[in-house]
């Protein structure tokens, strides 16, 4: 394969097989519009400002808000985070794809504390919220992730400027 001059200046996300949507959570619940703009769901969350909060035991909370870019699968009822625009008050949008990606990195770590969280969401039906796979745009990388299992069936793969 040939690469371009630079391809090591980007970021590359695996995106699975779902619909594309932007998941929007305050004053206690999340909806979900596709690239239209369309309201296509609306649900309670454990996204801030989505309606539930995770302190040790689950909680209904109003406050804060968050905005998403994300994959959804609807057969799994799980959402795939691609990037995040807002969360919980601090704007995203101007800060380059490496501090975004941690961000997610961590704030799903945070929102997946433990079965008791798993459980209760499933019982309830409640959507989950999973990061992806993200590497640098090296060939190593990309032979090694394109023959990785995932969780999903891979639709593509998506490209970040690191510099974006």
């Amino acid at each position: 394969a040939r690469f371009p001059f630079g391809y090591d200046e980007w970021v590359v996300v695996i995106r699975p097989v779902g619909t594309r949507c932007l998941v929007v959570s305050r004053n206690a619940i999340t909806r979900v519009y596709d690239e239209l703009g369309d309201l296509i769901k609306k649900f309670t969350s454990i996204l801030p400002g989505g309606g539930l909060g995770i302190n040790g035991l689950i909680r209904i909370i109003i406050e804060g808000a968050c905005m998403i870019d994300c994959i959804f699968w609807e057969a799994a009822n799980r959402f795939f985070i691609l990037d995040v625009l807002g969360w919980n008050g601090q704007i995203f949008v101007h800060c380059p794809p490496s501090e975004r990606f941690s961000f997610i990195n961590l704030k799903i770590l945070d929102l997946s504390i433990g079965k008791a969280v798993n459980n209760f969401c499933i019982l309830k039906n409640i959507p989950m919220f999973y990061d992806l796979p993200r590497f640098k745009a090296c060939i190593n990388d990309i032979v090694k992730y394109s023959q990785v299992t995932c969780p999903f069936r891979i639709d593509s793969y998506l490209w970040y400027h690191s510099k974006s």
